[in-house]
């Protein structure tokens, strides 16, 4: 929250001129900066999800449910 628009939620809900501490005035800055939190949270996750199935097209044995097999080798003679 930017300090313009701490002030402006400070000036809506203040009781008198210059009231920064009454009950009121806290609640809906604190209210504010929670919503503000809640929005980012949201946008974050959306990003995380986007990111997430980008993953999973790329490497597709990645989907959920599917097992990866890992093949366990025991001679390397081959991979020289």
């Amino acid at each position: 929250m930017t300090p313009e628009e701490k002030t402006a939620v400070m000036k809506e809900y203040a009781l008198h001129e210059g009231d920064t501490g009454s009950p009121e005035v806290q609640i809906a800055v604190l209210t504010k900066r929670i919503n503000d939190l809640t929005e980012e949270k949201h946008l974050l996750e959306s990003a995380c999800e986007e990111n997430e199935i980008a993953v999973r097209n790329k490497f597709p044995m990645a989907r959920p449910g599917e097992r990866i097999v890992r093949v366990e080798r025991s001679d390397f003679s081959s991979m020289k």
